[in-house]
């Protein structure tokens, strides 16, 4: 299976991790609900590149979260 990151070009991966820092941020714990929010209606719309885009930072948010939460912090 291929991962999110494989259709992304540099410009678009930067993207990705702003967008991810940006609705941390603006949303907090809700950032991942967000994101898979964003996602859903890319792919409702058929938009494959902004679909890839929201899954990376659903990806990039995934792995915050757990290394936030491997840490004990909160």
């Amino acid at each position: 299976m291929n991962t999110p990151n494989e259709y992304l070009n540099d410009e678009e991966r930067n993207e990705t991790w702003a967008l991810a820092g940006l609705l941390t941020g603006r949303y907090g714990r809700l950032a991942l609900t967000r994101a898979a929010g964003e996602a859903a209606a890319a792919e409702r719309t058929g938009d494959k590149e902004r679909s890839a885009i929201w899954y990376s930072v659903i990806t990039h948010l995934r792995q915050t979260m757990g290394e936030v939460q491997t840490n004990g912090a909160v």
